[in-house]
């Protein structure tokens, strides 16, 4: 974890820090649970130490998922280089394939700017999120009783290619996301859509580039914001098709 407490360069006067590892120790004595941390690799040495970086969380009392094999996850993001705010996700946790994922942007999505006081703002955002966390639980829940027919899987298709390569004319070697264990095998919409979440983060898919008349692989997303992006966009194609399933 990042735990400067100085800002990055080029910063506003107003620019106030918001210590990831304060906000951190209140949530552990809320009895939260650390479950990993990420940090935005820089080649920029005067970025190094301020960078985007992330902490996701978990707390026991978050058990309505246990027999689908998913825990909810608050997850915090932050900086002190002005690139981001102090940032409160719901996220979700696939113990099966250690598979974290993102609901759509703006289902919790609370920031806090590093202008303020941070502790007078924390409770009503974890409010928010045991709300957020009950609701998108039943809607999880729901997923997992509905078989996904060709159609859907042909979006979910569609998306993933559509947030790996944009504007790439590819044509994609064999599935695009094939099961890696024998808990991928169901052919209910949550295991699925976190099979092809799965391809796009983690990689692997094999391609042939029309352009460049190539063969390649897709590579693991590292970026933070690349992977919420897709974690996003791929969330929100899977709760339209729950929706109107």
């Amino acid at each position: 974890m990042i735990l400067s407490q100085q800002t990055g360069h080029n910063v506003s006067k107003n620019y106030k820090v918001i210590d990831t590892q304060e906000v951190v120790n209140k949530l552990l004595d809320l009895g939260y649970q650390v479950q990993d941390t990420v940090v935005n690799k820089t080649k920029k040495e005067e970025k190094q130490g301020f960078q985007k970086h992330r902490v996701i969380l978990t707390h026991e009392k978050f058990n309505t998922l246990q027999d689908l094999g998913t825990i909810p996850q608050l997850v915090l993001t932050n900086s002190y280089d002005a690139t981001s705010s102090l940032r409160f996700d719901l996220g979700f946790y696939r113990m099966i394939c250690s598979n974290g994922l993102m609901v759509g942007r703006g289902v919790l999505g609370d920031s806090i700017r590093h202008q303020g006081d941070v502790d007078s703002k924390i409770d009503s955002i974890l409010d928010n999120f045991n709300d957020n966390v009950n609701q998108y639980s039943q809607l999880i829940t729901k997923a997992s009783k509905i078989n996904l027919d060709d159609s859907s899987t042909k979006l979910f298709k569609e998306k993933t290619k559509e947030l790996i390569f944009k504007d790439k004319e590819v044509q994609i070697i064999g599935a695009m996301a094939n099961p890696r264990r024998r808990g991928d095998l169901d052919r209910n919409l949550w295991t699925q859509f976190n099979r092809y979440q799965e391809a796009a983060i983690r990689g692997g898919i094999k391609y042939y580039n029309l352009e460049t008349e190539k063969y390649n692989t897709t590579r693991k997303v590292k970026s933070i914001k690349r992977q919420d992006v897709i974690n996003s966009e791929l969330f929100n194609t899977f709760q339209n098709l729950v929706k109107y399933a």
